[in-house]
């Protein structure tokens, strides 16, 4: 009886004379184990959960981002950007890393987002304070693309009470008129008569540049008489008697008899700076 007392037991989790079987002790052994995997695996997931609660603002806007940078469309780009904006401190970090880098288009939404954040509220809000002291202090790493689009945001920034507003504007501005875009040259030549930004002296190497708009531009903004000295002498708008752009050539003329000039001395002018030395021979014959 003994003996099948003892089959039975160690068949049905009791061993000989009362004691614990090896298949119960290896159940017992796989339970704990099971818990603490359990408990472990819950530990993680709250670990995890935890994380994603506390970084959830950069983590939608590093997702943003990545819907910025894959935007197809200007319309799309735009609205990323917008997105963006509206994230805080997360989404401006991206913004102003769109311009360091030299990408026009999105360059141009993250600046067309930023201004839609400062038309949005008065000068005195902090938050136009906020977003003006995050665009100057990271104006020193824009790459000229950057800066050739942020030039929108030049008359915003100096609106401000940030005081390297000025110094960073004119940072700003030199980059422009050295832009790879007429249009953004143009625009810096502009801002750079504001009496706040006053770089009236850099503009006028552009009246020889490639774009004739740009040369209107320039000339346009140093050619008028004015009571100081003029920034570009009258020797230095003759050669423009002779542009390939007749608006130019037409402007110029202009420019000089608003200076005092006489349609008869505009003549000899244009002699004078012609390209043609039969001409400038004539100019000497009728002055002999």
């Amino acid at each position: 009886r003994l003996g099948l007392l003892g089959w039975f037991g160690a068949a049905y989790g009791a061993g000989p004379l009362g004691k614990p079987s090896t298949v119960r002790s290896g159940a017992m052994a796989f339970g704990t184990w099971a818990k603490r995997v359990a408990v472990g695996a819950l530990v993680a997931v709250v670990a995890v959960g935890g994380y994603g609660i506390a970084n959830w603002s950069k983590l939608q806007a590093q997702y943003a981002d990545r819907q910025f940078q894959a935007a197809a469309t200007t319309d799309e780009r735009v609205a990323a950007a917008t997105k963006l904006a509206g994230m805080g401190p997360a989404g401006r970090s991206y913004l102003l890393a769109a311009l360091n880098a030299d990408d026009a288009d999105r360059a141009a939404a993250a600046v067309t987002a930023i201004r839609e954040q400062l038309d949005s509220v008065p000068a005195g809000d902090p938050q136009f304070s906020v977003w003006c002291k995050s665009v100057i202090e990271d104006s020193d790493r824009f790459s000229p693309t950057g800066a050739a689009a942020a030039l929108e945001l030049v008359p915003e920034l100096l609106r401000s009470n940030e005081p390297d507003a000025v110094a960073h504007c004119r940072s700003i501005v030199e980059l422009g008129l050295k832009a790879e875009t007429p249009d953004a040259r143009v625009r810096a030549i502009r801002l750079a008569f504001r009496p706040d930004v006053s770089l009236r002296t850099a503009v006028v190497p552009l009246l020889a540049d490639g774009s004739p708009d740009v040369r209107r531009a320039a000339l346009l903004a140093v050619g008028p008489p004015s009571d100081d000295a003029p920034l570009a002498d009258d020797d230095a708008l003759f050669k423009l008697l002779h542009d390939a752009d007749a608006e130019v050539r037409d402007l110029c003329e202009s420019t000089l008899i608003a200076r005092g000039a006489t349609a008869e001395q505009v003549g000899l002018a244009r002699k004078l700076a012609s390209p043609d030395p039969a001409e400038r021979l004539g100019l000497v014959l009728d002055l002999s």
